[in-house]
Parts: structure tokens; sequence; C-alpha cells
């Protein structure tokens, strides 16, 4: 893990987003039709209304860093990996393509074959092929981004934008940016310098004052958490395992909609109802903004089950 992890992540996502995309964005918008721009709130409608609040929730109320799988690699897939990067830093990207086409025949795990998308981005963009780079990044968005460590979808969630910066219309860079901000694992801070950095650039001036008036208040703050039951099979069995539960902390801090994370619950069979059954006995002080309670997606909790010796 430790040799393959810097050949991969080599921008280092903050550098990335700070610089290279709020540049990228000065060129972009440069070329917007000013007489829509400028009448950006006027036109705007109730999607983009409704994602520019769902953004402002999420920089205001900053959930914690998601509970992710551990990511590991074969041995041998390892090697292959690495194989390929250096022909891509020797710039033999066919020996790069045959080394990753081999390894795509193998048994992978979600992050093994998110770096070889990566890795098949990465050629595109050094080829000036935009569209077949953000191809290649978008397929690691149908992986299941709990198997992914959090650096690497933030590298990724920064390569789309970045194309996207250079693609697309300013509506849909406007869209792009928007949903990038509310995704928990998102750099917050950098997420508000880049959508003041495009709102100031569009002229709309109350979306920045909005933005700039942001002040994260932190995690929630629960006020009740009940212990699950510990299941009487597991502790007849002597067996231990977690459950992570992710739900909604609505206006009054209660708790909605609790899901168990798919391959965070083991064993599911026996401690996912008692984790969700917890969950509902939750309470949370209401979180404000502007004095307006509003509700809070995404919260995640850790049910750990553990036999006492």
């Amino acid at each position: 893990m430790s040799e393959i992890w810097p050949a991969y992540l080599r921008l280092l996502y903050n550098a990335v987003a700070a610089g290279m995309l709020l540049s990228l964005l000065a060129l972009d918008v440069a070329h917007a039709n000013q007489t829509e721009s400028a009448n950006l709130g006027a036109s705007e409608g109730a999607a983009k209304k409704d994602a520019f609040k769902t953004c402002l929730t999420s920089l205001a109320f900053q959930t914690n860093i998601p509970y992710r799988t551990d990511a590991k690699f074969k041995e041998s897939n390892q090697k292959q990996l690495n194989r390929a990067q250096t022909s891509i830093d020797n710039g033999d990207f066919n020996r790069a393509r045959k080394s990753l086409q081999k390894l795509e025949k193998k048994e992978l795990n979600d992050f093994e074959l998110g770096l070889i998308y990566y890795l098949y981005g990465q050629m595109a963009s050094a080829e000036e092929n935009n569209e077949e780079a953000l191809y290649q990044y978008r397929r690691i968005s149908k992986l299941n981004e709990n198997n992914l460590p959090v650096v690497f979808e933030r590298e990724v969630d920064a390569a789309v934008l970045q194309l996207q910066i250079q693609l697309e219309s300013v509506d849909e860079i406007i869209a792009a940016a928007l949903n990038w901000c509310a995704k928990t694992v998102t750099d917050k801070e950098t997420a508000k310098a880049l959508l003041i950095n495009l709102y100031g650039q569009l002229g709309a001036q109350d979306h920045v004052d909005a933005l700039t008036a942001i002040v994260p208040s932190g995690d929630a703050l629960p006020l009740v958490k009940a212990l699950p039951d510990y299941p009487k099979y597991a502790q007849e069995k002597g067996l231990s395992g977690y459950c992570v539960v992710e739900y909604v902390v609505t206006e009054t801090g209660d708790v909605r909609d609790p899901v168990v994370i798919e391959e965070m619950c083991d064993p599911k069979s026996i401690f996912a109802e008692p984790s969700i059954e917890a969950a509902l006995k939750f309470k949370y002080a209401p979180h404000l903004i502007n004095g307006v309670p509003v509700e809070v997606k995404g919260v995640q909790n850790k049910f750990t089950y553990e036999l006492v010796p």
C-alpha cells in the first residue's frame, strides 16, 4: 500500500483544487454570455435554487468524513499497476494500456478498478482527449464509493470538475460545482472558494453574499444516543461485529430514513436491525442556518458490538 499510494495520487487534491480549478474556471467563465450571467438570479430555476440551498447547508453543517472499508491490493495487481504507472511516466502509453488490459481480466476489487480507470484518464488527458478522460473518471463513480479511500475520491472529483470546467456550459459548470459542494467527502473550504469565485464572475452578488456569510458549525450535536440491543443469538455464539447506519436529522432533531451502509455491517443479518432501531431513538440539537432549523442528510453512526470478557 505504501508503495503504490504516492504513485497514484501525485496531484494531492488540495493543491489541485486550490490552484488549477480556480484558474480554469476564470478562463472558461470569461467566455460566458454576460447578459445571461447578469440575470442569473432572476432566471434561476427551482432545481438550481434547491441545489444551492443544499450546498449552503452542506457548507454550514460539515458532517464527519464517512466511514470507509480498508482499501487493499493483491501483491500481483500492485506490481502490474506500478508497471503501468512507470510506462505512463515514460510516455509509453501502448505498454501502459497493455498492462491495464491484462489487469482488467483479473478479479479486482473496487479500488483496483478505480485506479485502472484513473490511469486511463491520465493517459487520455495527456493526449488532450478530454472527452475520453472524463468518461474514464466517471466510470469510477459507478463503483461502490464505500470501498474507495476518501482521498482518492476527492482526487477523482477534482479531475472531473477540471474537465467539466473546460468542456461544458456555464449552467452545467454551476450544476456540477453545486453537486460537488454537497458531497460529504468534499473539502468544504475549497468548494466555498470555488463557488464564490464562480458566482462573482457571473455577477451574482446575492449568491456570493450567502456563501460568504456561512460559518461552519461543525458536526451534529447529539442530545440522546441510545445503545443498540445486543442480539441474544450473537451473545450465545460469541459473535462480535459492527454496523454503520446513515440517516437524515430532521429540523426537530429527530432521525429519519435510517439505512445500513452496504458492506459496512458485519454480519449484516444479525446487527442491521438493532442498529437501525437504536438510530431511530437518537435525538440531536436542531441545526440552524440564520436562525432557521434545517434538516441534514448523510449523518452516520457506527454501532460496535463487542463482548466483554
